[in-house]
């Protein structure tokens, strides 16, 4: 179908046609001549009549004219030309990280069927067939869209016999690989996805919660390979790493927006707490609690145990008595420095801290002293703060959720690591341990559609790449409509000159007789 950038430059060369037909039926005439004798002593008279034709002459150079304009118009409107979108195009994203491991052969397998239809013995026919509408991209740090003309039983052969390659998984990188696919994608009406994968922690990133619902306004239907996985992590022997994305509770009788907001972005399924949260609740419990503000002597009973039980929680200053009061400092502000890097300005200082004796500094003032401190509890971990997350102009740095992010994986060293070889699960397989339910119900987008339409794509800044701009060839077409004009003008308005002429000399004649 044929779209066009800016309709209005073509009403314009519209209504501009008019112009040569208006002036096409006006008739501009000299007066009538009379054959009288002393007519050869009166100059020529330059003055014409004018009056409307029922009919435009010359309507050749008429019809030239008013397609020059209209041509022109059409160009400048910025014309293109995109195939009727038709059928859905389907985009099958094949995990090729190092975790996938043994778990390959299978992989692949599950794409061939997607993307073919079949099995190996469908071949290049099939592929033809039902690959019309499928794409495949491969990631692992990066994406890496497969040619359709390549999409073949002898293509997946190769690729099953080359194995996985030997760098972790980013799902970042297969949303943009999956956005770009769907724009390089000839027109269809909608689009679905599918993720070829063994879910695990490895390929998860802070912010990928915020990122998978900017990213795609639609499903991912995810495929897993490598055998039933568990919903929980296996055990592991070293420290665990709290720091992957689960259920946080923020304590607070008031604000806790800014924490809420950054915890989102960084993943995490954020709940409010009650005084009763420990009996309240139902379902998994908080990895992450984040307590605001002072609480009652039965919640931080409650909170200690859940450290103790293995969750991290981060106390700021003024909740307990072994975190920072609201005296000391209070009102002087300075910059928080933490190990992983991130520099946080505008923090209110609310009095030192102390370094208990096994604990770890996470992030000091500018000055050397501690600023956040993490000591081990049992089974989790007590962070202690010399702040408050939402005073001053802490809340509002770049850096902001990348410190919650350091402080939520409380006592371990900041780093996803796959869980030790040997140790059971996801592990012996060397794929890293398995994302839980609540994880990859984010990852597949539950709720949204499985196949998302032309509109709802192009409203979400979707775009198709495969329009064939039209405004050149039109405006060489206008180019050369104005050279015949051009042409054909001077040729008839030389012809008249020389009839006129012949006129002139034949009237003179007459009257000289």
């Amino acid at each position: 179908m044929l779209e066009l950038a800016r309709p209005a430059y073509l009403l314009a060369g519209g209504l501009l046609a008019l112009v040569p037909i208006a002036l096409h039926l006006i008739a501009r005439r000299p007066p009538r001549r009379a054959p009288l004798p002393t007519a050869r002593f009166v100059r020529p008279d330059p003055r014409t009549a004018v009056r409307l034709r029922r009919r435009p002459s010359d309507l050749l150079l008429l019809a030239l004219r008013c397609a020059l304009l209209l041509l022109l118009g059409a160009a400048f409107a910025g014309p293109s030309w995109r195939p009727a979108p038709a059928g859905t195009v389907e985009v099958v994203l094949l995990d090729r990280g190092a975790g996938i491991g043994g778990a390959w052969a299978e992989a692949v397998d599950s794409a061939r069927a997607l993307v073919l239809g079949g099995g190996a013995a469908e071949g290049r026919a099939e592929s033809g067939r039902r690959g019309a509408g499928r794409e495949l991209v491969l990631f692992d740090t990066a994406a890496v869209r497969v040619p359709a003309a390549a999409l073949d039983a002898a293509f997946f052969d190769s690729l099953a016999a080359a194995g996985p390659g030997d760098s972790p998984i980013d799902y970042a990188a297969a949303l943009r690989g999956l956005v770009a696919a769907v724009r390089a994608r000839p027109g269809f009406d909608s689009a679905g996805a599918v993720l070829v994968t063994r879910p695990r922690w490895e390929g998860w990133s802070p912010g990928l919660a915020r990122l998978r619902d900017a990213a795609w306004p639609g499903a991912i239907r995810v495929v897993g390979v490598g055998g039933e996985l568990p919903v929980q992590p296996a055990a592991v022997d070293g420290p665990v790493d709290r720091g992957v994305p689960g259920i946080a509770m923020i304590h607070a009788d008031r604000g806790g927006e800014y924490v809420t907001a950054a915890l989102e972005a960084l993943g995490w399924t954020v709940e409010r707490g009650s005084e009763n949260f420990a009996a309240d609740r139902a379902g998994p419990a908080p990895a992450l609690h984040v307590v605001l503000g002072p609480v009652s002597t039965e919640v931080e009973a409650a909170l200690a145990e859940s450290a103790r039980a293995g969750a991290t929680v981060v106390l700021e200053a003024g909740v307990s008595a072994g975190a920072a009061g609201g005296s000391g400092v209070g009102g002087a502000t300075g910059t928080l420095r933490f190990a992983g890097g991130a520099v946080l300005d505008g923090a209110v200082r609310r009095g030192p801290i102390a370094i208990p004796p096994g604990a770890r500094l996470l992030a000091a003032w500018d000055d050397g002293a501690p600023a956040a401190v993490a000591v081990p509890e049992g089974e989790g971990c007590r962070v202690e703060l010399a702040t408050r997350l939402e005073e001053g102009r802490l809340p509002l740095a770049p850096a902001f959720p990348a410190a919650l992010d350091r402080l939520a994986r409380g006592c371990d060293d900041g780093q996803r690591r796959p869980a030790a070889a040997g140790a059971g699960g996801a592990a012996s397989n060397g794929g890293g341990r398995p994302l839980d339910a609540g994880a990859l119900a984010v990852l597949e987008g539950r709720g949204h559609p499985a196949a998302v339409g032309a509109a709802d794509l192009a409203a979400a800044g979707f775009g198709s790449d495969d329009g064939r701009p039209l405004g050149r060839w039109i405006l060489l077409a206008a180019i050369a409509v104005a050279a015949v004009e051009t042409w054909l003008a001077r040729r008839r308005g030389a012809g008249r000159r020389v009839g006129s002429a012949d006129e002139t000399v034949a009237g003179i004649g007459g009257t000289g007789r």
